[in-house]
Parts: structure tokens; C-alpha cells; sequence
């Protein structure tokens, strides 16, 4: 994401995750919020609104497979994990868990 003070406006690359295929092309666009976290998950409205998904959800590639993954957090034998939703492969959890906490899901 890169920011125009000017133009008032985001310029925003993100990639239409839906369907089974995983690679997917990279787009633009822009957005009039300087508000946007870099590297996390939205999901965009009919208005083009975009709602964060992180905590809920993450993408990084994964430690298993090393293909890039969409994660959820997890519990497996007690210990937190994030868990990948394409490939259900699993490690443990490396993000601030206190985020998890303020959303509900510890």
C-alpha cells in the first residue's frame, strides 16, 4: 500500500482470493483510507469498503509446504496453532496471541 497525501487516496495491490486455484494475479486499487494495515487480509464490500479479517484470518507462506496459505488460529492437544486452511498443515502460533483475546476466540 503506498499512500498519496495529494490525491487523498490508497493505492492498494491485493489479489481476488476465491475459488480453488492459488495463484492468482496481483491488481490495484485505490482507496480513500490511509488506514489500511499492509500485508493483512480485507474483505471488500459492494461499496468497496474493506473489512480487516486479521485476527480471524492470516496469509503467509506456509513453514510445511512453502506455498502461500490462508491461516485461522487453532487449538491442537491444548497448544495454540495456526492451520492452513488449503492444505490443513499446522505449527504453532507466532502472532500476538492478545489480539485473539480481545476479538473472543481465547
Amino acid at each position: 500500500m503506498s499512500w498519496d497525501a495529494f490525491e487523498s487516496e490508497a493505492s492498494v495491490m491485493f489479489r481476488r482470493l476465491m475459488g480453488d486455484h492459488p495463484v492468482v494475479p496481483t491488481s490495484t486499487m485505490k482507496h480513500p483510507r490511509h488506514t489500511i494495515e499492509s500485508g493483512s487480509l480485507y474483505l471488500v464490500d459492494r461499496d468497496r469498503g474493506l473489512h480487516l479479517l486479521r485476527p480471524f484470518l492470516t496469509t503467509e507462506v506456509c513453514e510445511t509446504c512453502h506455498n502461500w496459505s490462508t491461516f485461522h488460529a487453532d487449538k491442537e492437544r491444548g497448544q495454540l496453532v495456526q492451520k492452513s486452511l488449503e492444505h490443513g498443515h499446522n505449527y504453532p502460533y507466532k502472532a500476538d496471541a492478545r489480539v485473539l483475546q480481545q476479538v473472543g476466540l481465547l
